[in-house]
């Protein structure tokens, strides 16, 4: 596979949940300008106001989470203290960087050592971008904090292509594109290199929604 070389066709994976994301996210701000527009009788409040004080605010995930779901694309909730892995990380597992990447964290087998093919945790944004994108737009992106993948990364291997098909857009687009394009193309080279359908879905989707909590579709 020459280096460069990227999938032309496919489904614009991460456009259709900006798409959905909008328009959801209009629908829901307009209900928020009728709840503080509209009083509850007998309390002298906003229907806002009324439902804030009885059951709280939500945090900017839950708020994301049920925008996501109005707009038929659900995730679960990670909760920040879940747990590792029973029996360890293998390849093609998805998580968080900071648990994926550790050896102590991994199954026998699938270690960063050459008899195992240097599994190694892959972003399924590219870091280096996604910490230039960060710093541009302010945004509080962590390295450790975002989903990852394990692949192997000996030559010939998914992580190692990958790898030299960043490098050689790099040279040709530098790190000035935009989130939406990050999404489609990293997409579509985990499926050239051979991550599993599902798997790359599954990643994507969970970085779609940790970028989306930092704001980064607004």
């Amino acid at each position: 596979m020459p280096d460069g070389s990227v999938v032309r066709s496919g489904t614009n994976y991460s456009g259709k949940f900006q798409e959905a994301h909008d328009a959801s996210k209009a629908s829901i701000q307009s209900r928020i300008s009728n709840l503080e527009s509209g009083g509850v009788k007998g309390t002298g409040e906003s229907r806002l106001e009324y439902l804030r004080g009885k059951y709280g605010e939500l945090t900017s995930e839950q708020l994301h989470a049920n925008i996501n779901e109005r707009a038929g694309i659900a995730f679960p909730q990670r909760s920040t203290r879940s747990q590792l892995k029973n029996g360890g990380y293998i390849v093609e597992d998805v998580d968080l960087y900071k648990k994926m990447s550790p050896n102590k964290n991994r199954a026998l087998g699938f270690r960063n050592t050459k008899n195992d093919g240097l599994v190694q945790a892959h972003h399924a944004i590219q870091d280096e971008w996604a910490k230039i994108w960060a710093k541009t737009s302010g945004n509080n992106y962590s390295s450790r904090q975002a989903p990852s993948i394990l692949l192997k990364s000996t030559s010939g291997e998914p992580h190692a292509i990958i790898s030299a098909l960043q490098r050689a857009r790099r040279r040709n687009e530098g790190f000035s594109t935009d989130i939406i394009y990050e999404f489609n193309i990293s997409y579509k080279e985990m499926i050239e290199v051979g991550v599993d359908l599902k798997v790359a879905k599954k990643v994507m989707r969970e970085a779609y929604r940790y970028f989306d909590g930092l704001g980064g579709f607004k």
